[in-house]
């Protein structure tokens, strides 16, 4: 079935946001998450969700990227603004055709607390299938019209 096959080309992944934790407890600093390697894919898409912010708080984040998983740099044009309003809102990051192997996500929270509930990738049109799953994903259905 084209669905059965299309499920096989995708790869979850469930990041860790501040690089050691799946949450990132409210915080007024910088945080970076793990990184991931997109070698085999050719599209990726980062979502990165919010949960408190406090009014008042200066948040942001940036796609960074690398070519060796240690000096990581900007992506250009890949930033985003989030306002102390934004809570529960999701960011997302979507790159068709890495040119480097290696992103991550890099959240900076100035003056008041902002949390990040979690992070994940999602990546896509696999060179080989299939896919093999992360240990952070456990598998589920795929449905045609909603089922019966």
């Amino acid at each position: 079935m084209v669905l059965r096959q299309i499920q096989k080309e995708i790869y979850h992944k469930r990041m860790k946001p501040d690089g050691t934790n799946f949450v990132g407890a409210a915080g007024a600093t910088a945080i970076t998450s793990d990184s991931i390697d997109v070698v085999g894919f050719n599209n990726i898409c980062f979502q990165l969700v919010m949960g408190a912010i406090v009014s008042g708080a200066v948040t942001s984040s940036k796609l960074q990227w690398s070519d060796d998983n240690s000096t990581f740099t900007d992506v250009t044009g890949g930033s985003v603004t989030i306002a102390d309003t934004d809570d529960n809102k999701i960011v997302f990051f979507e790159v068709h055709k890495p040119k480097k192997r290696y992103f991550r996500i890099l959240t900076s929270r100035a003056t008041q607390n902002a949390t990040v509930d979690y992070l994940d990738a999602k990546l896509w049109n696999a060179t080989q299938v299939p896919v093999t799953q992360d240990a952070t994903t456990v598998e589920g259905g795929i449905f045609l019209n909603g089922g019966s």
